[in-house]
């Protein structure tokens, strides 16, 4: 599960350059919901990653209108192949989604808390996402949206929640982002993986409102747990363009 996001641009300078050779050119988010602004960095026609603004909310480009029943903002890994709204993305239009963080709530008896998930160090989150371009047939203006690759959460935060977004190192983003990969490296890179140690904070229930978007949205109200990683990225995938 992944349904808020942080985004800041001070740590997501550097990865950005890194990705595309550009700076980030986002605004600072720390509680960004679903259907808000996200950027995001897959290949451009001509192979080298760009970074788009996309709508956190994935409608296939078949699709009749914008607000429709097929439209996600995750899209579960399991059903990634067959998926008649999610196939032909991750064949064809996958991205990387760089953020800071995320949070997720937990069920407690005092009702459901939520927790910031960031990395453990000072690299950014990379996570696994797909993207499809939604055009209005009346006025002919499209609609870039994406969704967040999740997968069984690993042993390691399984305490948290039953789902987690596929998170990624940076040679596996290279990998995940670029078109010659072969299905069935992309099939391996669909397992539970957390490649990166993180820290999952409680915070106060400030951000269960997405209006608020202030910094106390990720301010400690407890210890954090830190968690590390479980699973080295897995081995033979290649970025076919740093060969």
């Amino acid at each position: 599960m992944c349904g808020r996001l942080n985004v800041v641009a001070d740590p997501l300078a550097e990865i950005f350059v890194e990705l595309t050779g550009e700076p980030y050119p986002g605004e600072d988010n720390r509680n960004t919901a679903p259907t808000e602004q996200v950027w995001i960095v897959g290949h451009s026609r001509d192979e080298a990653r760009r970074a788009t603004a996309a709508r956190w909310w994935l409608t296939p480009y078949w699709s009749k209108t914008l607000a429709t029943r097929y439209a996600m903002f995750n899209a579960r890994a399991e059903g990634l192949p067959t998926s008649n709204a999610f196939g032909e993305p991750f064949r064809r239009r996958r991205c990387v989604v760089p953020v800071c963080g995320f949070y997720e709530w937990t069920r407690t008896r005092l009702g459901r808390m939520p927790y910031y998930v960031r990395p453990a160090g000072e690299r950014p989150m990379l996570l696994a996402g797909i993207w499809d371009r939604w055009r209005d047939p009346a006025t002919g203006t499209a609609t870039i949206g994406f969704a967040v690759v999740t997968t069984a959460a690993t042993p390691a935060l399984a305490f948290l929640h039953d789902r987690q977004p596929r998170m990624l190192s940076f040679d596996e983003a290279c990998v995940w982002t670029n078109r010659r990969t072969p299905q069935s490296d992309l099939t391996a890179m669909l397992a539970p993986a957390l490649p990166q140690a993180v820290d999952v904070i409680p915070v106060s229930t400030h951000v269960n409102n997405a209006r608020n978007k202030e910094p106390l949205c990720t301010e400690p109200i407890g210890d954090a747990i830190a968690v590390g990683a479980d699973r080295n990225p897995p081995s033979g995938l290649v970025d076919r363009d740093r060969r």
